[in-house]
């Protein structure tokens, strides 16, 4: 890791956090083109086999979670994070899954964020590294222009936003707030002619917060620091996050006094809420459990061996599309929110041809067929979870 900027290997050991559920944007040409992208086909074949869909149903890409093959189009997200990775030139994205249907207007202004590669910005000075980087993190307000950096992290709620028009950049996160450079300039960029500064990390917050960094979108520029060197009194922090939210956030009874105890807080709120999530799944009627073998109606069309069932879970509480999956997300014509399924019963199974070819995810229970102990595409097995070694995407 670069030691200049502890702050970005910092980023990229909290993207890895337990809890924290990993985020892979797969543009459409992973889905069309497979001869042309290899590496990332294990994950497409997850996701496929996930959704029951073939690669047409993908004509925008999709924000994957790779350990499941689960899409997370239009899910809504707590301390979003995007790194790009010094060593490898790579990205990493991760955040917390939230129950929000949609981003408070009252947290400021839209922002709309995106990666940036390599061949469409050309080093202007500063550190070398920005040579050898694949991508770089752009966030860009209207009216406000472009920002660049080695890492974006969202103090404010962030969508997956999928545009669904096939046109790339078609996989954009959303969230409102102000826009904060943090740490060192890392160095300067042109784009078509334009310069621009590059910062250690771009901040999102809820519009309002004080937050020690330079202020981006401000007509002169500017700087907004901390009060006091860098603490927050409590009332502080509420007045901040009570302005864009337009009402008293859920605090752990203790004083905060930096941006990192709000997440804190922020983290000892969404631990009730899985905890909420288990009281769901304790007292939902499961029919099936933990070891059984189970087939859908497309695994034995296909001759595919049984699914072990890891795990009971809830699913549903997806965005309704016209069509399914790839389709339009359906708006509530009077609230304008994204209306989403219930929350059904479902599992975490794992599909193993061999003990070097196999996936996991999750499927509703209304997809399963009935249990077996054999099926036609083979016997089931109890080999080891064995750990399949990818290139980085």
């Amino acid at each position: 890791m670069n030691p200049k900027y502890p702050s970005i290997q910092e980023m990229i050991q909290k993207l890895q956090e337990a809890g924290r559920t990993p985020i892979v944007p797969a543009p459409n040409r992973w889905f069309a083109d497979p001869v042309k992208h290899p590496f990332q086909q294990k994950m497409i074949e997850r996701v496929l086999a996930q959704t029951g869909q073939g690669r047409e149903g993908f004509p925008s890409g999709s924000y994957i979670n790779p350990q499941t093959g689960e899409p997370m189009d239009f899910d809504i997200m707590h301390d979003l994070g995007v790194a790009i990775d010094p060593n490898t030139g790579r990205p990493m994205m991760s955040g917390i899954k939230s129950d929000l249907t949609e981003i408070d207007p009252k947290y400021g202004s839209i922002t709309k964020s995106n990666l940036v590669r390599k061949g469409l910005f050309k080093h202007e000075g500063g550190d070398e590294l920005l040579k050898n980087l694949a991508f770089l993190a752009t966030i860009e307000k209207s009216g406000k222009g472009h920002h660049y950096g080695l890492s974006t992290h969202y103090a404010s709620p962030a969508e997956l936003v999928n545009t669904m028009t096939g046109k790339n950049p078609t996989l954009r996160p959303h969230s409102r707030g102000d826009i904060f450079g943090v740490g060192d300039e890392v160095g300067r960029i042109s784009i078509q002619g334009k310069h621009h500064p590059v910062y250690e990390k771009l901040l999102v917050a809820p519009a309002g917060s004080d937050v020690q960094g330079k202020k981006l979108h401000k007509a002169q520029g500017g700087v907004a620091h901390m009060n006091k060197g860098g603490n927050l009194t409590v009332e502080e922090m509420r007045k901040a996050i009570a302005k864009a939210s337009g009402s008293n956030p859920p605090m752990a009874e203790k004083n905060l006094t930096t941006m990192q105890d709000f997440h804190t807080s922020l983290g000892d709120n969404i631990k009730k809420r899985a905890a909420d999530m288990q009281n769901m799944i304790e007292s939902t009627p499961f029919k099936y459990d933990v070891g059984h073998h189970v087939f859908t109606e497309d695994s034995a069309r296909k001759n595919f061996p049984p699914m072990r069932i890891l795990s009971r879970v809830m699913v549903g509480n997806d965005p309704m599309r016209v069509g399914g999956i790839g389709g339009k997300v359906v708006k509530d014509p009077v609230t304008g929110k994204t209306m989403r399924t219930p929350h059904e019963p479902g599992y975490g199974v794992r599909l193993e041809h061999s003990p070097e070819n196999w996936s996991e995810f999750r499927i509703p229970e209304t997809a399963i067929k009935g249990r077996v102990d054999m099926a036609r595409g083979g016997l089931v097995t109890h080999a080891h979870h064995l750990e399949i070694e990818e290139r980085p995407l």
